[in-house]
């Protein structure tokens, strides 16, 4: 499986998810700083990963705050999480340290059992998609098939993540 904006030539490339981001923290982390609108982002700790601007393009914040129609930049204020540690920021979204832009894929489960909440939207489509790649000899075998079709209908779930919340934009 890989993130990219294409997958590469001379492969067997099946894109299994377009990749999503919408702003997702702890309950008690809402309630406790009055998160109701998208105004209130730039009054509370933002935790940035910065692992989408690898691609080139706009940071993930960024173009969340122009989605949301709100000015930016980041507010000073935001913990930077790179490529190493990425995974801390959806720690500490989920301790109730910060508001994340979560990544459709990486908080499926937190959003599904309710440890992560999504205030409001709105959510943004980057410019990114996962692919699940073989070489082209290999996508015609039984099993290599059968896996593909079963990710891909796993990978299915992640676009209506946001529909399992009541408050999700």
């Amino acid at each position: 499986m890989r993130l990219a904006k294409a997958p590469p030539d001379g492969v067997y490339a099946r894109k299994i998810h377009k990749l999503l981001v919408v702003p997702v923290a702890s309950a008690a982390f809402i309630n406790d700083n009055a998160i109701t609108d998208p105004q209130n982002v730039m009054r509370v700790p933002i935790l940035q990963d910065v692992v989408v601007q690898l691609f080139g393009g706009k940071p993930g914040w960024d173009r969340w705050f122009d989605a949301a129609g709100l000015p930016g930049p980041v507010p000073p204020n935001a913990i930077k999480f790179d490529t190493y540690n990425a995974a801390n920021a959806l720690d500490m979204a989920l301790s109730g340290d910060g508001l994340m832009l979560g990544w459709s894929i990486q908080c499926y489960n937190a959003l599904a059992d309710g440890r992560l909440r999504c205030p409001f939207g709105p959510v943004v489509e980057l410019d990114l998609n996962y692919y699940l790649m073989c070489r082209l000899s290999d996508a015609r075998k039984g099993h290599i098939k059968a896996f593909i079709d079963w990710a891909a209908a796993q990978a299915a779930l992640l676009s209506t993540v946001w529909s399992l919340q009541s408050d999700a934009a």
